[in-house]
């Protein structure tokens, strides 16, 4: 068991995706949250939230805790594909992509507290992240139907220099 006094530095990344082929009828948005080691990369918990698919990823990620498996070695998974029930890329894979790519410095993310924060001051993210959203207008309209359910939606912007993602899903109680 990890307790939070074991001395390690975390990074966290949160990667929304489709639960199986986005084309696929049904398809549905899920939210990955992972958090790891800074310094030995090794995988320390993960969360995931949606209305598709999620129990198979738990799965994935309940192993890869139990083996300490690092987020280097778990972006190298060969899951199944099959178009009904996964997508081409596993949203496990692709959620330890992201967070590899952040931990060695080739991307950057920003969470949804820091971004109501400096919202609220007004300071040029306002701008920068309005710029971002005409950007991306067909994600977020895609998205947008998640955003009008009964819950608390998650929203998550990650920024890099030649790529920028909007997500939004709400969590079922």
């Amino acid at each position: 068991m990890l307790f939070l006094n074991d001395g390690f530095k975390t990074e966290t990344i949160i990667v929304p995706s489709h639960d199986k082929a986005h084309y696929y009828p049904g398809s549905k948005i899920i939210i990955t949250k992972l958090v790891a080691d800074k310094t030995s990369g090794r995988l320390l918990g993960a969360e995931i939230v949606g209305e598709g698919i999620v129990d198979k990823r738990i799965d994935v990620i309940a192993s890869a805790l139990e083996c300490k498996a690092t987020v280097e070695q778990i972006s190298k998974y060969d899951l199944s594909y099959t178009p009904p029930y996964s997508s081409p890329m596993d949203p496990v894979i692709t959620a330890a992509n992201v967070l590899r790519n952040k931990m060695e410095g080739k991307t950057n993310s920003i969470n949804p507290l820091d971004v109501k924060r400096k919202l609220n001051r007004g300071d040029d993210t306002e701008k920068r992240i309005t710029q971002l959203l005409q950007q991306r207008r067909r994600w977020v309209v895609f998205v947008q139907p998640l955003i009008t359910k009964t819950f608390a939606p998650l929203i998550f912007f990650a920024l890099s220099s030649d790529k920028a993602t909007f997500a939004s899903s709400s969590e079922n109680s």
